[in-house]
Parts: C-alpha cells; structure tokens; sequence
C-alpha cells in the first residue's frame, strides 16, 4: 500500500509515512492534502501539523495567505513574510506597493527600487528610477 509504514495484511494499514494519515474507514493512507487542503504533514485525515507555504497553520487546518492583501506566503493571518513581485514587505508584516516610487515595479522597500516600469531605468547606485530621454530608441 502507498505511504503505508506498518500493515496488517494487504489491504490493512495501522501506520503511515510521512504526508499521509490512516483513513480509519477504509484503513489504508491517503495523502493528507486529499482531505485538508493545503496540508503536507498531519496526524490525522481531521488534523494537520505542518502547511505549504502558501497556507498557515490554524486550528490544525491550512488557511490560505491569500486572506491577506498581495501575499504570497505567511505565517499567520496577519504576518505575510513574501509578497507579490509589485508589493514590498513593510515593518508590520503587510505588502505596500511599489508604486510609491516614481516608474518603480520591483523594490526591496519604500525608498529602494531593483526594477523599472517601461520607459524608466534604474539607477543601481540610488536604486531609484529615473525617466529615459525621449530620444531614447
């Protein structure tokens, strides 16, 4: 049996490797993700104890970072630890937008930019963005 550590015969397991859990109808593993969305490690098909990065832990069940605005992954509901390529992480855990700075798409926070909308450049010393000449081809 797949993810089955420890059987009783061919078709009966009483332990499972890890990301699987006992069904306790059936008794055999399924892959905890099957019946706890988000989940890569539980102790049950009811009870989760480890996420994707795209979910966090809460009361034995994946909640999805998506709950806070332009997060990418998160440890909690209110603390997001990556954002969307267009957002930054700011001192409280959220995603601010670029967009504070001027021709900015891509920055470390609210005053340093790593990458330029059309049109702008990036200046690597400042690491801000500056308008290309209009004679620029």
């Amino acid at each position: 049996m797949i993810g089955c550590l420890n059987c009783v015969n061919s078709s009966v397991c009483l332990a499972c490797g890890d990301g699987y859990a006992v069904d306790t109808v059936n008794l055999n593993c399924t892959l905890c993700n099957n019946t706890l969305t988000g989940c890569v490690l539980c102790n049950s098909t009811t009870i989760c104890t480890s996420c994707s990065s795209i979910y966090y832990l809460s009361s034995n069940a994946c909640l999805s970072c998506q709950s806070i605005s332009n997060c990418i992954t998160c440890t909690s509901s209110t603390v997001c630890t990556s954002c969307n390529s267009d957002y930054y992480l700011d001192a409280t855990f959220k995603c601010t937008t670029c967009t504070t700075i001027s021709g900015c798409f891509t920055c470390l926070n609210s005053t340093a930019c790593i990458g330029c909308v059309n049109g702008y450049y990036l200046n690597t010393t400042s690491l801000s963005c500056s308008r290309c000449s209009p004679n620029c081809a």
